[in-house]
């Protein structure tokens, strides 16, 4: 049961994720041709919205398909009219479903720092480039060895 219920999940992912890349592209084709900052941010307004729409389908499949147990304590007055700042250790990749399911629409659309070779991802990589997600460049050790003062720049 485990690895059809794996397929269908992927399955369902794939379909939502196409599905919204729709509306992705269209405003992130929008937001290459805007002239002017502010009505970028317009743009970036309707770009959230779609993210936020792509994480609520896929947190719906999820409670109702894979129906995870979360025990969360979530500190009272979230909003998402306010800034917030989350912090993850990142322990394993299903953090930031975990996030995302307690987290959706009580707080703005959350930004993630990405590593810079995640923008190729398909769809997604251009979604975290559209919503001006910050990416991250390291550099190797090696670099580091060759050019010392490397290090405080990665740091």
């Amino acid at each position: 049961m485990a690895p059809l219920k794996g397929l269908i999940s992927v399955l369902l992912l794939v379909i939502n994720t196409l599905f919204w890349s729709i509306p992705l592209i269209l405003l992130t084709l929008l937001k290459l041709i805007t002239p002017t900052r502010p009505l970028r941010l317009i743009v970036l307004r309707g770009l959230n919205g779609v993210a936020l729409n792509w994480i609520g389908c896929n947190l719906w499949w999820m409670r109702h398909w894979l129906k995870p147990q979360l025990d969360a304590t979530l500190p009272e007055g979230l909003s998402p009219q306010q800034r917030w700042l989350v912090i993850s250790n990142h322990r394993s990749w299903t953090d930031i479903f975990m996030l995302l399911m307690v987290l959706h629409r009580r707080i703005p659309m959350p930004r993630f720092f990405l590593k810079q070779q995640l923008i190729w991802i398909p769809i997604v990589g251009l979604a975290w480039w559209a919503l001006e997600y910050p990416f991250m460049r390291r550099y190797s050790r090696e670099q580091i060895a060759r050019r010392p003062q490397l290090a405080d720049i990665d740091r």
